[in-house]
């Protein structure tokens, strides 16, 4: 392969040469940190620069969501999802995944995120390594990054009185509903949802300034005697070298372990602990004593229903994504969706096998696991009984495609044996080499991963800048 490195200034006092490996939510969060630090910063994606046709001035890196179509039509944007996902092997049996997919694309997974950014609860699900201080300021600056709000569209009748019935639903269960947290601001009478081109948007006049580079897909990182020294990439015009003090790899659950793996990074973890959320899906016509008052608008509730110790899950009561084969017509007044989220336990078994062309997975539920969703399953039940009825067509069912939010497959901790990154999200063994997203996290997660997952990003990012190049 011919040499085309680019020769970058090696004098003293240069800023730190970083390459980011993917765009989603993690990689951008630390390309804007690595700005902001003065960094000299790379940030390539294998995708193209999607612009959305039904959204003037789209960016690059643009939710899909924020496309009138898809605001106007929930239902819509799961469809819109799919067809922006590769997927692995939709025929795999339930342990094998089908739901496995890569969204390949400026912007990555960000694109089609709900944004739904909950927090995770001290002491039941949240990572170790760093105490409560910590932990406080990391969420401040994470929820700061993506814009992370309650109630973006002002004041919800229907949400004061759901979340009315609710209470007195949970009642002496030790349980709470709150108002959902969402990475989104108000664009009319619509959601701005956060995405990729909204971080980026901070850095437009950083010094020295980020090169963005789409279409460059990552081959392999080379290294040598634990430090990473380029990145080989191809793009349409052949295979380049991009050299680097320290590289970020931030590509997803799956593709992030494939790529370590090609760069024969392959630590006994690497690729096992997998775990995610099996995903319960309902919609509900609510009473009529809670449904939207007649001739005016009100925006649907955004609620949620932390996990506990008694209850390791968590529920969401919102308009979002649709479930089901409606057999009645929608009443927005009354129609809203209930979404349940059971964690599955992590056990090193768990895998992906990466010595194919297409990878593997091997994710066999626990009779735990399965216990769990028993009773997660009767505790939905009693929720849409206690607000009004299943619409027809919509009765509770888990999710087809088998889960959400995959996590693990690059965990941290301390052990080289059972972890792949250390708590600062660099790789065991190698100095100048770092993993950023939701494949770090190790453990039984129950909420959303994806605030706390830019939480430790903001971790990383500052220890990666502190260490000398």
């Amino acid at each position: 392969m011919p040499d085309r490195s680019r020769q970058r200034s090696a004098a003293p006092g240069a800023a730190r040469r970083v390459v980011v490996i993917g765009s989603g939510p993690f990689g951008a969060v630390a390309v804007r940190r690595l700005a902001e630090s003065g960094c000299e910063t790379t940030l390539i994606d294998a995708g193209e620069r999607v612009l959305l046709p039904d959204l003037p001035g789209a960016r690059p890196g643009e939710h899909v969501r924020n496309q009138p179509i898809l605001q106007r039509q929930p239902e819509a944007f799961q469809i819109e999802a799919l067809s922006r996902s590769t997927f692995y092997d939709l025929s795999a049996p339930p342990e094998g995944l089908p739901g496995a997919s890569e969204t390949i694309a400026f912007g990555g997974q960000g694109l089609i995120w709900t944004n739904n950014c909950p927090r995770t609860q001290a002491g039941l699900d949240r990572p170790p390594g760093f105490d409560d201080d910590t932990w406080e300021r990391r969420y401040v600056q994470a929820e700061g990054l993506l814009s992370v709000t309650t109630d973006p569209l002002g004041h919800s009748e229907r949400q004061t009185r759901v979340a009315g019935r609710l209470t007195t639903h949970l009642t002496g269960s030790g349980r709470r509903v709150e108002r959902l947290p969402i990475a989104g601001r108000a664009d009319g009478d619509a959601i701005h949802y956060t995405a990729t081109a909204d971080i980026l948007a901070g850095i437009a006049a950083a010094a020295p300034p980020v090169e963005i580079r789409c279409d460059a897909r990552a081959l392999r990182i080379e290294h040598g005697s634990g430090r990473v020294t380029s990145v080989c990439v191809v793009t349409a015009t052949g295979e380049e070298r991009l050299e680097a003090d320290a590289v970020v790899v931030a590509a997803g659950v799956f593709a992030t372990p494939r790529l370590l793996f090609a760069s024969d990074v392959r630590l006994p973890a690497l690729g096992r602990w997998l775990h995610y959320h099996p995903l319960l899906l309902a919609q509900l016509m609510l009473d009529e004593e809670l449904s939207a008052p007649a001739g005016r608008a009100d925006p649907p509730p955004r609620l949620w229903i932390p996990p506990t110790r008694r209850a390791p899950w968590h529920a969401m009561v919102l308009r979002d994504l649709g479930a089901g084969l409606p057999e009645e017509p929608a009443d927005e007044r009354r129609l809203i969706e209930l979404q349940f989220f059971a964690p599955v336990e992590p056990r090193a078994e768990h895998c992906m096998r990466l010595d194919g062309t297409v990878p593997r997975f091997d994710v066999r539920l626990s009779e735990r696991d399965r216990a769990t969703l028993d009773v997660m399953r009767a505790d939905a039940d009693a929720v849409g009984r206690a607000l009004g009825r299943w619409r027809k067509g919509c009765e509770p069912n888990w999710n087809p495609w088998g889960f959400s939010h995959p996590m693990g497959t690059t965990r941290m901790g301390d052990d080289p044996a059972t972890s792949v990154v250390d708590r600062y999200g660099r790789v065991h063994g190698m100095e100048n080499l770092y993993v950023a997203g939701a494949s770090l996290l190790p453990g039984l997660m129950a909420v959303n991963p994806t605030l706390t997952a830019v939480a430790l990003a903001l971790e990383m990012v500052d220890a990666l800048v502190r260490i000398p190049a």
